[in-house]
């Protein structure tokens, strides 16, 4: 069974795809769709609603445990 947020996830997507393939700007789908221009430039660029999805939140905590193991290695 699918979740709430996947069936979002499918239906953000190819309403993204359905005017970025006709060559809307992104900053124009993001007015017309009420999302971040962040949001709609990822999905764009995503083959599949699940590509969207990949790597999003995950760059702070890389970035945390590289300065936690600088600090730590420094002591």
């Amino acid at each position: 069974m699918e979740g709430l947020r996947a069936i979002k996830r499918r239906e953000r997507h190819a309403a993204v795809h359905a005017l970025y393939d006709k060559g809307v700007q992104i900053d124009v789908i993001a007015k017309t769709l009420g999302l971040d221009r962040k949001t709609v430039r990822r999905y764009a660029h995503a083959s599949t609603p699940d590509d969207a999805s990949r790597g999003t939140g995950s760059r702070r905590y890389g970035q945390m445990s590289h300065c936690q193991d600088l600090w730590i290695g420094s002591g």
